[in-house]
């Protein structure tokens, strides 16, 4: 009797064999999965956290304009107040205020100086969102006659 086995089929050593590759490719890309979304994610608020310190500092150049006599605008000792008429900006608790609003978060500097030479009000602004570095957003406002 000369039987053949059948050879038709997997054996266990060829399934699992199997099961553990496609286990590296699953965290393979899983990882490049959640590697790119955190990575969007700290963009994204990296992104906000700029627009919402720009928008600020064109809404300090408005107030600014909208005054009419420069002795409205006043420095505070520690150059991290801002006063354009009844309008203050300030620094508290890594929060830069507008009044009592809220207007940025995770402000580490609002530095604020006037230079009587150049009739110019310089603002640093240093932002240290969840990136790995911080930005810094510095402008200079000429003051003119009558504003």
């Amino acid at each position: 009797m000369n039987e053949r086995l059948n050879n038709e089929g997997l054996t266990l050593v060829e399934v699992l064999a199997v099961v553990v590759l496609l286990s590296f490719v699953f965290l393979l890309i899983a990882s490049t999965q959640l590697f790119g979304q955190r990575e969007y994610n700290t963009q994204s608020e990296k992104i906000m956290n700029e627009e919402s310190v720009q928008f600020l500092i064109k809404d300090i150049t408005r107030e600014i304009r909208k005054v009419d006599d420069n002795s409205k605008i006043k420095i505070g000792t520690t150059h991290t107040v801002l006063s354009i008429g009844d309008v203050v900006y300030s620094l508290q608790d890594n929060e830069l205020k507008k009044n009592d609003s809220v207007w940025a978060t995770d402000i580490s500097d609002f530095n604020v100086k006037f230079n009587p030479a150049r009739d110019t009000l310089s603002i640093l602004i240093v932002s240290n969102g969840s990136s790995r570095t911080s930005d810094h957003l510095q402008t200079s406002i000429y003051l003119r006659e009558g504003d």
